[in-house]
């Protein structure tokens, strides 16, 4: 299956693997496996590859930061 032609430059033909990568992880592994990261400051949209399908963050550096303000926040509710 092609799904590029040999005449397009090179931001095009990234752009149509980038495209055809995502229309493929869709179908095979599932549109609910496309996600937000849940971190406060982030947003940023990720695909979920892990084996039960529940990752959170898009990164380890937003689940650190998570991670550091629940506790955080939970102190100064209770002071």
């Amino acid at each position: 299956m092609h799904f590029r032609s040999d005449a397009l430059p090179a931001h095009r033909i990234m752009m149509a693997f980038i495209t055809a990568g995502t229309a493929l992880h869709s179908v095979h592994r599932g549109i609910h496996r496309l996600r937000r990261c849940e971190h406060q400051d982030c947003g940023l949209a990720f695909a979920d590859f892990s084996r039960p399908g529940a990752q959170r963050y898009c990164s380890r550096a937003c689940d650190n930061a998570d991670a550091v303000r629940r506790p955080r926040r939970r102190s100064r509710g209770r002071a």
